[in-house]
């Protein structure tokens, strides 16, 4: 691996997230551009992005996330009142927070530093630490968001032998022609 990096990046020290990039026929090259490494994923039904940044003191792995729209009032009004609950709750976490945007888009933004040497596996530790910190949140954002089930439709009873049968209404007689 050191023979790889000394032959890439011209240091002979341990390659990490963002040191190199791979060409289109394959061939590893040193990392010029300014572009940090990002990827995606899904996690419960939404599309997060990460993204690693770095800082004069460390490497800091962003989460970003749409989770969805807060809803009308009209289609859950509880659940409207609960979303907005939640992002309320989401300003003491440390290392991250929900907001809502000016389109009623519910959106989360995490940071926390990637423990050095920054490697594949750092990075998805602490993506996954961020995720974990949000957890709670999500799962009731969830709930919050989704609609309510419908209301059970009454069951007709059953005919017995003892004469309690639901008789049905009568057939509606067909239209007069004109």
């Amino acid at each position: 691996m050191r023979a790889l990096a000394k032959f890439v990046t011209g240091r002979t020290t341990d390659l990490q997230v963002g040191d190199v990039r791979i060409t289109e026929d394959g061939a590893p090259r040193p990392r010029g551009d300014d572009l940090p490494p990002t990827f995606a994923f899904a996690y419960r039904g939404a599309r997060f992005v990460a993204r690693i940044d770095s800082t004069p003191n460390a490497r800091m792995v962003g989460l970003s996330a749409d989770l969805g729209k807060l809803p009308y009032s009209l289609e859950v009004g509880s659940g409207r009142r609960m979303a907005r609950a939640i992002i309320a709750l989401s300003d003491g976490l440390p290392r991250g927070r929900l907001s809502l945007t000016d389109d009623h888009d519910i959106h989360l933004d995490a940071k926390a530093a990637a423990p050095e040497p920054v490697t594949p596996a750092s990075v998805m530790a602490t993506v996954v630490a961020l995720l974990l910190d949000f957890k709670p949140h999500l799962d009731l954002l969830r709930e919050a968001l989704s609609e309510p089930a419908p209301l059970p439709r009454p069951k007709a009873k059953p005919a017995t032998a003892g004469g309690d049968a639901v008789t049905p209404a009568p057939a509606l007689p067909p239209p007069a022609a004109p």
